[in-house]
């Protein structure tokens, strides 16, 4: 039976993946793959009893579980990367590390099993730069990837340090504005004054759009959904071409469950959208998100492979 068939597997998915800000989007492209796909009505029990013990912390149960998946889909990256993500909740360091290893190599191309990985290895007080000795360093998008995920998780040095590593590109040059900016605003944190919606930002911020989109960043960080949905109807008022205000408020949407306004402000995002690949990574995975919410598995799976489709 499809898991869009099954009332139970579609219920229980939507109770424990509603979109929480960039940790949803994290769950939504490494398992995407096992909720998009046919697979047997075994699999499905174990892979979703595993989700359900890992939301309430019986990490022991989720490992069982997921352990019984890898027997029935052994080369199933994504599952292979729950699993590593159980370990690492249940500080077993060693073996999440060894999990992930194995989903990234089967899989480098793929932002969210990079980012498990180098949280093991943060878990473990190892470094960035060990990523080299264990996976393959030279594949160009795994670096791409690293520099947007560094960038993500706001540790703009070393991110910096990547993007010096990779070929010239678009991508290049839009990671390298917006690692370069931050490093930037992190120098000086004084020279303009947060929008009124939000008073406690510390960053210094070179024009009113970008001084909004630091805010709503920060927001989005504290899944404030109310706050982020008035600050980006704000923002809107001022600047209703700026796509990230769009996305925002489509993000906003989403953590309150009104599916339909999030895909009607993540597609007006889109028409906005100019040359912005990280962008428009993060409004897809939010319209997967709002699409299966809605119970359009056709759609959810669309905007997922075109993910996929760049990695």
């Amino acid at each position: 039976m499809s898991i869009w068939r099954n009332p139970f597997f579609l219920a229980y998915f939507l109770g424990f993946f509603v979109f929480q800000g960039i940790g949803y989007g994290q769950e939504i492209e490494d398992t995407a793959e096992v909720f998009l796909e046919e697979y047997s009505d075994e699999f499905q029990e174990h892979f979703f009893e595993a989700l359900k013990q890992k939301g309430i912390e019986n990490y022991d149960r989720a490992i069982h579980s997921l352990l019984i998946c890898k027997k029935l889909q052994p080369t199933n990256s994504a599952v292979t990367n729950e699993l590593a993500k159980a370990y690492l909740a249940d500080k077993k360091f060693v073996l999440a590390q060894e999990q992930a290893e194995a989903s990234v190599n089967a899989a480098p191309t793929n932002m969210w099993f990079l980012q498990t990985l180098m949280h093991t290895l943060k878990s473990q007080q190892k470094k960035i730069e060990d990523l080299k000795e264990i996976v393959p360093y030279s594949n160009p998008k795994l670096k791409e990837n690293l520099a947007h995920l560094l960038y993500l998780e706001r540790d703009y040095d070393t991110a910096e340090a990547v993007v010096k590593e990779l070929e010239p590109s678009v991508f290049k040059n839009s990671i390298k504005a917006r690692v370069e900016d931050a490093i930037a605003q992190r120098r000086n944190k004084t020279s303009v004054v947060a929008p009124s919606a939000v008073t406690n930002t510390s960053l210094a911020i070179s024009s009113p759009v970008e001084n909004y989109k630091s805010v709503l960043k920060d927001i989005l960080l504290q899944k404030n959904y109310d706050l982020l949905k008035k600050t980006a109807n704000e923002a809107l008022e001022s600047y209703p071409s700026q796509p990230y205000f769009h996305y925002a408020l489509g993000v906003a949407y989403n953590g309150e469950k009104e599916a339909s306004a999030a895909v009607k402000s993540l597609d007006t995002a889109l028409e906005y959208l100019i040359d912005d690949m990280l962008l428009q990574d993060q409004i897809y995975i939010a319209l997967v998100t709002a699409y299966t919410v809605l119970g359009n598995a056709t759609k959810a799976n669309m905007y997922q492979l075109k993910i996929k489709a760049k990695n």
